[in-house]
């Protein structure tokens, strides 16, 4: 009968070690699926504001998201998947803002600044993602197309 050495038992165990840890390390190398939210809330002076709640709905599931912006105004949202969202940021003495179409993708870090306006929290601000309409468009003329259009 054999005697195992210390060499020989060792490797044996790092041998076994790395076959039963390998399958378990190999599923996080898989590709980031989710995006990341984040930005400051100011006020139209500039100011940080803190403890404004944010909300962020999935217009597709309705599932919802709330954070609340730390003492330097910021906030994050993480793990979320890619679709578009509405997002809302309230605070009292401030108007309620709002962005109605946010479009996140896969492995975005999305910026969002909101810089909340002061008034009654039944007043709100809408922003919308549509595109903007221009007149009297250099484009436009340059087509000799209508003076009126969206881009």
């Amino acid at each position: 009968m054999r005697l195992i050495t210390f060499i020989q038992l060792k490797t044996f165990l790092l041998i076994i070690s790395f076959v039963l840890i390998l399958p378990a390390v190999l599923p996080l190398q898989a590709q980031i699926n989710t995006a990341i939210l984040s930005g400051i809330v100011t006020d139209q002076s500039g100011a940080v504001v803190p403890n404004a709640q944010v909300q962020l709905t999935s217009l597709s599931t309705g599932s919802l998201n709330n954070t609340t912006c730390g003492p330097n105004g910021e906030y994050t949202i993480t793990n979320l998947e890619a679709a578009h969202y509405k997002l809302i940021v309230t605070l009292s003495r401030f108007q309620r803002f709002e962005v109605s179409d946010l479009v996140l993708e896969v492995g975005q870090k999305a910026i969002e600044n909101v810089t909340l306006q002061i008034g009654t929290t039944t007043q709100q601000v809408v922003v919308s993602a549509a595109a903007p309409v221009f007149t009297n468009c250099c484009f436009c003329r340059l087509w000799g197309q209508r003076s009126e259009g969206r881009l």
